[in-house]
């Protein structure tokens, strides 16, 4: 099984490390989630055995990765971050957060992101990208205070209660970040 980390990373207030055959379950729940699903692009709800063929394939993968966060003073469950598309001769990476419902609202995803992409830019990655529905308020709020810059909008991309939505992509290169004195 490839692994992102070598080891788990320590940050002040969590705990980041690969997500293991042992977590897959947690991770299924808060994907199945109608907090998490309303904002995915495919809204599905995922089974036992689909999430168990799914960390099959992911534990072959060299370029998609997830990684399971915890709050490192009580090891309660915080959410599930995704790297795709893991492209290191471009120098470029998809990524996502989902939090559970339980920890929003505490500055997590904030805190994570910053964390995360320090590291990413640290392994010489250029450019970083993501994506979401644009009825997704809080999360475009949190990507532009992070740097993201808004690259484009896929009209009416997704079908979601009754209607059709866009999805707005964004993207944050490293001179970017590292300018905003982030890093």
């Amino acid at each position: 099984m490839k692994k992102f980390f070598k080891t788990p990373m320590k940050a002040n207030e969590f705990i980041i490390k690969d997500l293991e055959l042992k977590d897959i379950e947690i991770a299924r729940k808060l994907h199945n989630d109608k907090s998490v699903l309303k904002f995915l692009t495919d809204p599905s709800r995922v089974s036992k055995i689909q999430q168990s063929k799914w960390f099959l394939n992911l534990a072959e993968s060299s370029k998609s990765f997830r990684l399971i966060i915890f709050e490192k003073s009580s090891m309660t469950f915080i959410g599930i971050f995704r790297i795709d598309q893991l492209d290191l001769k471009n120098k470029s990476v998809v990524i996502g957060l989902d939090i559970t419902p339980k920890q929003r609202g505490k500055k997590f995803s904030l805190k994570i992101y910053h964390y995360l992409l320090r590291y990413i830019f640290k392994m010489n990655i250029n450019r970083v990208s993501l994506e979401t529905l644009e009825t997704n308020k809080i999360a475009i709020n949190l990507y532009k205070k992070l740097g993201f810059k808004k690259e484009g909008r896929l009209r009416e991309a997704i079908w979601r209660d009754g209607r059709f939505l866009d999805c707005i992509k964004f993207s944050l290169l490293k001179k970017e970040y590292l300018d905003a004195k982030n890093f």
